[in-house]
């Protein structure tokens, strides 16, 4: 792979308490229960503008918004296309 196509996965997950998991500025939102897993799997360069914000029983992902940006579950399937 290419440094122009190389990917990150972010790994989310819930850890003794339901999280509340946002990516903005669109508005998708999902509640991971304890234990669960998901992933953000965006460009690598992306992630330089990737800003992550915690706040009380979740976290809030603000992207830059150039496409081929995904939320996967655990073993790796595409929820959705951000």
């Amino acid at each position: 792979m290419t440094r122009k196509n190389a990917r990150a996965r972010v790994r989310i997950s819930a850890d003794g308490t339901s999280t509340n998991v946002n990516f903005e500025p669109i508005g998708n939102e999902y509640k991971l229960e304890p234990g669960e897993v998901i992933f953000l799997d965006v460009p690598l360069d992306d992630l330089r503008e990737l800003e992550v914000i915690a706040y009380d029983r979740g976290v809030a992902f603000w992207l830059p918004y150039h496409g081929g940006q995904f939320v996967l579950d655990k073993d790796g399937t595409i929820i959705t296309e951000l």
